[in-house]
């Protein structure tokens, strides 16, 4: 009986030693990160600015003389051919006008006439032909004149284009050259019209080729040239206008989009670089990124001059030295790290 306990025991010890459970691994607590080194590259300058897309030749249409407007032929977003008969006055006063400037002026010219022939005869002086001659001329000045208000008494379109805007209705009062109706013209190319500002628009030369995005198109971008520059500042903001002639593609454009443009500059520098993805956090020109120290992640401040896609750093990082550009958002400073190949 003893030796049988004594088997027993043995046979005990050793199942349990067969189904032991294993001592647990101990986890890799580093965090995985790509870097990448920081190198010196030329960089080109990117102006960013906003503005309104309109058509190059946008205008306020209005009558010569006032009256009451007889007729508004066009709504707001009408398209109309060059010519096209789009508003005018009611004419009654202005023929009337006109009618009796051109009576006026066949009255002295019969004035004239008579006045001549009596000079012919030694019957009037030379005096009193030139001042009939005098109000001859009067006269058809008159007619001139009266005959232009007529003409500029009715609106028509100055090229093919869409009204953008009725200022106007039918049977108003208006004076001589309040508008009446903004036209833009299809014939002509749109623009964007922004403001920048003096240390921007040093940067900036006719030409400059530029990328417009609206939010009408997300995702698309149109090619865009810098075609004036303004030589004066705002006086209110102290910025000054750029117009950037746009390529109107396949898509149909409306004025009055809202643009956001970027403009390639030709200047450029030499500046220490890494990709915008190690910035993790930022403040003005003023940022953080994580350098890879052996096995170790060191929190960094950087001072940046611009930022288009890569930072380009003027202070806080040397060239060469390795930037985590993936994972650094997991990083707190010296974590330890493990630095994959990429």
């Amino acid at each position: 009986m003893k030796y049988t306990n004594l088997i027993l025991l043995l046979l005990s010890l050793s199942f349990l030693a067969c189904y032991r459970t294993p001592e647990p691994q101990q986890k890799d607590s580093r965090i995985r990160v790509t870097v990448i080194p920081a190198e010196i590259k030329e960089i080109h300058k990117t102006v960013r600015t906003s503005g309104q897309l309109s058509s190059k030749t946008e205008v306020r249409l209005s009558f010569k003389t006032g009256g009451v407007i007889e007729k508004i032929s066009v709504k707001e977003g009408q398209h109309v051919a060059r010519g096209a008969t789009i508003a005018q006055l009611n004419l009654a006063e202005i023929n009337a006008i006109e009618h009796q400037a051109d009576l006026a002026f066949l009255k002295a010219e019969r004035d004239y006439g008579r006045i001549e022939n009596l000079y012919n005869d030694s019957v009037a002086t030379l005096e009193n032909l030139q001042d009939a001659h005098t109000a001859q001329n009067v006269a058809k000045a008159n007619l001139e004149i009266a005959r232009f208000n007529r003409k500029y008494s009715v609106i028509e379109a100055p090229a093919t284009g869409k009204i953008l805007k009725k200022l106007a209705e039918e049977n108003e009062i208006v004076g001589p050259g309040q508008p009446v109706l903004i036209f833009g013209s299809s014939e002509d190319e749109w623009v964007v019209k922004s403001n920048l500002t003096d240390r921007d628009i040093v940067t900036v030369d006719l030409g400059d080729p530029a990328t417009v995005r609206f939010d009408a198109y997300p995702g698309i971008d149109f090619k865009a040239f810098v075609s004036e520059i303004g030589k004066a500042a705002d006086p209110y903001t102290g910025t000054y206008e750029v117009e950037l002639t746009v390529e109107a593609k396949d898509y149909p454009l409306v004025s009055g989009f809202i643009a956001r443009a970027e403009i390639f500059t030709p200047q450029a520098e030499l500046c220490l670089q890494v990709p915008i993805d190690a910035l993790v956090e930022a403040q003005g020109d003023v940022g953080y990124v994580f350098i890879a120290k052996g096995n170790l992640a060191e929190k960094r401040q950087i001072k940046t001059s611009q930022i288009q896609g890569m930072i380009c750093i003027k202070e806080g990082v040397g060239e060469g030295e390795l930037v985590v550009v993936e994972g650094s958002n997991y990083l707190k400073d010296n974590d330890e790290i493990l630095i994959l190949e990429k």
